[in-house]
């Protein structure tokens, strides 16, 4: 039989399988020997080899991590040779990203929670509150920074948040601020006339005066690919839990930036010019300089359902199979604009990811091909060079920092897959990584060149070691890990999670309801959907809901449009008080998504506002509920023009016993910040008044 996997993109796969039937019985016999044949070939691995594994790599996070909590922290990275932490040293772009202190925990602590580590993860949140500030004189990589420590405490927040015990759930608010405080420190790096941001920024005090005094044709003006277009995951997730979308449009304008000027194949150049738009480089590739930016395209288009950059990932997947890939199913560099010929005859190790993203995208069958050079190559050199000639498979740049990429493809090949030869070749990366980096006294070290017989190894080890390789080592061997069974999330590309938004679909609480009803100023009606959330026009047995919402103060005559109600939801009912309109005082969820639950000294009797995501309407609703709000108001964090029911998955309700007997409605974002400037400028709680009307 032939196995068939189906994987979608949010990472649910399931496989099938089907016969072949044969008519003559010796081509079956012999067919069904050489399955036989075939089956007893394959390793066979028991649980407690996988057990066994798993635990090794657990052991091997924690000789790296305990040396760097020991003999670096609050320096940035271990240098394990010299067992000591790692400064600036004058080496360039090498340490564009050291200087501001605790990377290395700020990066790998979401590892501990994979672990289930959760008194160590609380120990190190509590170490990066005391000692990290992004307020410094530092010039430092937009991209580094993003992916390390901007992704490292979005990650922390989210396990905070969704994850962590409730006695240690406060402590996402102080982490959320300090994740706003520095994508607020990034932002002026966008303002160029392009909208693709400059490739580096001082902390303190903006774009560097040496790009801004450079002539426009300058080399400071450049910034690669993947740095331009490596923003829009983590820049998405903090708007949606900070309610500031600036973040979000600024990251997703630099990646139309870089689309807009494509070439007519569909492929992008490496390098550009964010003063003058000018690409500086050509090249294109998967690898160096472009690999997470089409990452970013595809992983968000999952988590944020965006289909802009869906078709950006999808064009760019097509003509990067067509173009970049070879025939043995290596990829190399071409010429944007004459991809017929290949420019450099080299593959990179950063391209190792690909055969990963091709699995996410549902393309496991080719994923399994791209795969297998780089499986060849660690299998030559027992680690992978930087760059190297695949045609003569020779070294051309030995160095081996660590990487975590053929590590992640192999996870995700397995995982669509489940074939346990990769899972023993991950059981060798981890036995050449023991024998040829660790330093026994002090962490891992990196090796200088891969073909040298003597491993010279590098005074260095990289965050992204624990971060990533450790961490898709323990997910390798643990099949049954509790986040994996969870769901409901993306990897960035240093491996932190961003939570995946519930879509406007059935049961996530959202749904599109195109109504025939016509919107006044103040009041929209809405009717009662059915659980499948399928769009119908207005019954006369439907209930139908109206709400309306006024700001009470003389000095404001706004009304907020009500463009959402969670109505008819089994016994909800509408108490008669509501009808005829209550004014009520308010208390705003913090965190603002209002997912968990509310102290009821703070919520008793209040109407409580809460930005949209993160949870379902129903979920937010029953936190409120539950702390004794009497009324729920949702600031919805999109813009749109079409009129929305909110909706209940039944299902989840029932399974969750989760019982909403309050109303609660949705606003838009602009009203949502007219309320907040109206409590701003009053200098005392802000009063909204309620009235609902039901009708049939």
């Amino acid at each position: 039989q032939n196995g068939e996997c189906n994987i979608n993109s949010s990472y649910r796969m399931g496989c099938r399988s089907r016969g072949v039937a044969l008519r003559l019985g010796t081509i079956l016999a012999l067919i069904l020997l050489s399955f036989i044949h075939n089956a007893q070939s394959k390793p066979y691995i028991t649980d407690a080899d996988k057990l066994s594994w798993r635990e090794n790599a657990r052991k091997m996070f924690y000789h790296g991590f305990d040396a760097y909590m020991t003999h670096a922290f609050p320096r940035d990275e271990l240098k394990p040779l010299s067992c000591s932490g790692r400064v600036r040293e004058g080496r360039g772009h090498v340490d564009n990203i050291i200087g501001i202190g605790a990377l290395t925990l700020v990066d790998s602590l979401d590892t501990l929670a994979v672990m289930s580590d959760w008194n160590r993860f609380e120990d190190g949140v509590r170490l990066i509150l005391e000692n990290l500030s992004f307020d410094v004189d530092l010039t430092v990589s937009l991209f580094e920074v993003n992916i390390r420590y901007l992704g490292g405490l979005l990650s922390i927040y989210h396990m905070l948040n969704d994850h962590a015990p409730l006695d240690m759930r406060h402590l996402s608010i102080p982490i959320r601020e300090l994740a706003l405080d520095l994508g607020r420190r990034l932002l002026p790096a966008f303002d160029t006339p392009t909208g693709a941001p400059t490739n580096v920024i001082n902390l303190r005090y903006g774009v560097p005066i040496e790009i801004l005094t450079s002539s426009p044709g300058s080399h400071h003006w450049e910034s690669c690919t993947a740095c331009i277009g490596t923003l829009l995951l983590e820049f998405s997730y903090l708007s949606r839990i900070t309610g500031d979308y600036s973040f979000q449009h600024k990251a997703k304008a630099a990646a139309q930036a870089l689309w807009s000027r494509r070439s007519t194949y569909d492929l992008l150049g490496s390098v550009l010019n964010v003063k003058t738009g000018q690409w500086a480089s050509t090249d294109a590739s998967v690898g160096a300089s472009h690999d997470s930016f089409y990452e970013t395209l595809l992983k968000s288009s999952i988590a944020f359902e965006d289909s802009d950059v869906e078709h950006m990932f999808n064009t760019s997947y097509s003509d990067l199979e067509r173009w970049v890939r070879d025939k043995q199913h290596r990829y190399r560099v071409v010429d944007m604009h004459a991809p017929q010929q290949v420019r450099h005859s080299f593959v990179d190790s950063l391209s190792a990811f690909w055969p990963g993203l091709q699995v996410l995208h549902g393309d496991w069958r080719q994923a399994t091909l791209s795969l297998k050079h780089y499986m060849d190559v660690w299998a030559l050199w027992r680690a992978l060079p930087e760059r190297w000639n695949p045609d003569s498979m020779s070294v051309i740049f030995g160095h081996y920092p660590l990487r975590p990429e053929l590590v992640e493809s192999l996870w995700l090949v397995y995982s669509a897959t489940r074939d346990p030869e990769y899972l023993l070749f991950a059981k060798r990366i981890m036995d050449d990584l023991e024998a040829r980096c660790k330093i026994p006294e002090c962490g891992y070290a990196a090796l200088q060149n891969v073909a040298a017989g003597h491993d010279p190894r590098d005074d260095s080890m990289d965050s992204f070691f624990l971060t990533e390789t450790i961490k898709y080592l323990f997910l390798m061997f643990d099949s049954e890990n509790w986040l994996v069974r969870h769901g409901g999330w993306v990897l960035t590309t240093e491996a932190h999670f961003i939570p995946i938004f519930p879509r406007m679909s059935a049961g996530l609480g959202f749904c599109p309801a195109p109504l025939t009803a016509q919107p006044t100023f103040a009041t929209k009606s809405f009717a009662a959907m059915s659980p499948a959330c399928e769009a119908q026009q207005v019954q006369p047995q439907h209930l139908v809901l109206t709400g309306e919402v006024s700001v009470l103060s003389p000095d404001f005559s706004r009304s907020p449009q009500v463009i959402g109600l969670l109505g008819a939801l089994g016994d909800l009912t509408i108490d008669a008080v509501h009808r005829a309109g209550v004014e009520l005082s308010v208390h705003w969820a913090d965190p603002a998504n209002g997912c968990i639950f509310i102290p009821a000294d703070a919520a008793r009797g209040k109407l409580v506002i809460a930005v949209r995501g993160s949870c379902t309407f129903m979920e937010k609703v029953f936190a409120a509920q539950q702390g004794g709000a009497v009324a729920v108001i949702v600031i919805n964090n999109q813009p749109m023009g079409d009129l929305f029911t909110m909706s209940i998955d039944r299902q989840v309700a029932e399974q969750r016993q989760i019982k909403v007997s309050i109303p609660s409605l949705l606003i838009s974002y602009a009203d949502g910040e007219f309320i907040r400037r109206v409590q701003r400028n009053l200098n005392r709680p802000v009063l909204l008044q309620l009235q609902f009307h039901a009708a049939t």
